[in-house]
Parts: structure tokens; sequence; C-alpha cells
């Protein structure tokens, strides 16, 4: 079996960003994945300017569909989303809040 390395002109797979104040942030392996695929989410909803009254972006993504990109669960996705923002105040890098029966999630990533 013959190795191939990584070249100069050797195109890289597709990839998420992953910001480097996460690996110094005390979060489960799950949070910090589900903020790394609300960022790449985000840039989605920059591209087709999805912002609030106060000119916040905001992601739309529902918890199945945010459970069924991690291969994890509803509940692990939203134990998850609590470790990156409290339900009494906001300490985490986003707000949640909940939109008709689907519970459609409308998501806030905010910098840290």
């Amino acid at each position: 079996m013959s190795k191939e390395y990584i070249k100069a002109q050797t195109p890289l797979p597709a990839y998420f960003p992953y910001p480097k104040f996460l690996l110094q942030m005390s979060l489960s392996h799950t949070a910090r994945l589900t903020y790394v695929l609300l960022l790449d989410r985000m840039t989605l909803s920059q591209k087709n300017s999805w912002v609030d009254v106060q000119g916040r972006a905001y992601v739309l993504y529902p918890l199945a569909g945010l459970a069924e990109d991690l291969q994890s669960s509803i509940s692990s996705v939203t134990r998850a989303l609590l470790e990156l923002c409290t339900p009494i105040a906001c300490t985490g890098p986003s707000m949640r809040t909940r939109a008709g029966q689907e519970k459609l999630q409308l998501l806030k990533t905010m910098q840290v």
C-alpha cells in the first residue's frame, strides 16, 4: 500500500471553521461541535442577509437537523446549547429562541 502525502498543489477537503478560543473553554465536545456547525451555518445567513431588527445575523437550524448533522440525539444537542447559553442569561456564544410547532431554532451566534 503506497502512502500519499499532501503536496503544495493538493486540494484540501471541505472543512469547518474551528475557532481557537473553543480550545480554552470548558465545554463538552458536543457543545464545541455544535458551535462549529452554527458558525458554518452563519456564513449562509450572512450571504442571505438574514438579520434581525438590531442588525444581528441569525441562524435557522431545526434541532432535528442539528442532531442529525452531529450524529447525536436531540437531548444531547439541547444540553450542548444549554452549555453554550444558560437559561438565565446568555454567557456563552449563542442565544436561542423557538418558533412554531416544528421547533425551528433561531440562533444568534455571538463573537467571543
